[in-house]
């Protein structure tokens, strides 16, 4: 039987799936796109890279780097020529966030008594090996879902029920943590549970207090999470008839 923890409206966490770039592994390209588009903050350029038509297609697996850089210069209106862009592209993933590692590990007790854990990325072949690479993901992850190979791309919700479909479990039960606001939206209108995070030691806190993660505890089974008031004022916010 999978342990879980119990949420208060009656859906339990079975699965905690974790965005990469700017969740786990740090993600230099929005800086860089804010500061060369000169736009106010890190959520503007993310919403204008995930609205962009070239990147949504590279993310997809559907063009070659040398395609996806000519049309995303076009698009993005950027001050370098695509064979600039993409060296700099190629170097927007760099390590793993301080903690991310140490985060990972310290789920294997949960995953131990049946927490899933699965990452999902908007990604393309340039990055991703080294992304698998430089998590381990064989070790961390019971699942990876990858846009450039499953030819779904966050936010739209076809990307979040391929998820959920695979991971053979009920979106409510499902808790998305990723650094997108557009992203963590489209998740709950997709019927998941997602949270905005800013790293792993945002993940962290989260999961500890959502009960998936107890330090502190001897093994066993997942504890009862009792809901807080930051979660009773968002049930209140929501209308009743959301899944």
């Amino acid at each position: 039987m999978v342990a879980s923890v119990q949420h208060s409206a009656g859906s339990s966490i079975e699965a905690v799936v974790f965005d990469l770039g700017g969740v786990l592994v740090d993600f230099v390209g929005l800086e860089r796109l804010a500061t060369a588009l000169d736009l106010p903050d890190t959520a503007a350029a993310g919403a204008r890279w995930l609205r962009c038509a070239a990147v949504r297609r590279f993310e997809r697996g559907l063009c070659d780097p040398e395609q996806y850089a000519t049309d995303a210069t076009r698009e993005l209106e950027l001050p370098w020529r695509p064979e600039r862009f993409l060296e700099e592209f190629e170097r927007w993933v760099t390590d793993p966030l301080p903690g991310a590692l140490d985060l990972l590990e310290a789920l294997r007790g949960p995953r131990d008594r049946g927490l899933t854990t699965a990452c999902l990325s908007n990604t393309n072949e340039l990055h991703a090996s080294r992304l698998l690479s430089e998590l381990r993901s064989d070790a961390h992850f019971d699942h990876v879902f990858l846009s450039c190979r499953t030819g779904q791309v966050k936010p739209d919700r076809e990307a979040f029920e391929h998820c959920t479909t695979a991971l053979g479990l009920d979106p409510r039960s499902v808790l998305l943590l990723d650094d997108q606001p557009l992203n963590v939206q489209g998740a709950r209108d997709a019927g998941l549970r997602a949270e905005q995070v800013t790293g792993p030691a945002s993940c962290r806190a989260l999961l500890k207090e959502l009960g998936v993660l107890r330090e502190s505890s001897p093994p066993g089974p997942l504890t009862t999470w009792q809901e807080s008031p930051h979660e009773a004022r968002r049930a209140e916010q929501e209308p009743s008839g959301k899944q």
